[in-house]
């Protein structure tokens, strides 16, 4: 944390509870025998923070696949997103793979990150 700020999610959490996800960080990726880019993972570590629906109303007006699942976690970890040459990471909540489309960093600020996250496996 930068400017002595405090963690505001944190106090909030502290208030209204949190939720339990697990993170996959992205590692590498390489090529398989078929020529095809596959990516890795770092083994799943549980994470604490908020994780919220985002209604179909909502994602549409984000321009976000309206028939797809979404949901907003807030966390005080350094997630990824999509970036040059690299996947998302991955967050798993009850059993269902999701992963992170969209951070808004406010790490930097007051330590944490809200995050878009899209389900790609039930």
């Amino acid at each position: 944390m930068s400017l002595g700020i405090p963690n505001i999610l944190n106090q909030a959490l502290s208030v209204i509870g949190s939720r339990s996800v697990l993170w996959s960080a992205y590692q590498s990726r390489a090529q398989n025998a078929r020529g095809m880019w596959a990516s890795t993972y770092a083994a799943p570590v549980p994470l604490a923070g908020s994780w919220q629906p985002v209604s179909a109303k909502r994602a549409k007006e984000r321009g976000l696949d309206a028939a797809k699942n979404h949901h907003t976690l807030w966390v005080s970890a350094p997630i990824e997103m999509v970036r040059r040459m690299a996947s998302p990471d991955r967050v798993i909540v009850d059993g269902a793979t999701h992963e992170i489309i969209s951070i808004t960093d406010w790490h930097g600020q007051n330590g944490w990150r809200e995050a878009t996250c899209v389900e790609v496996s039930p």
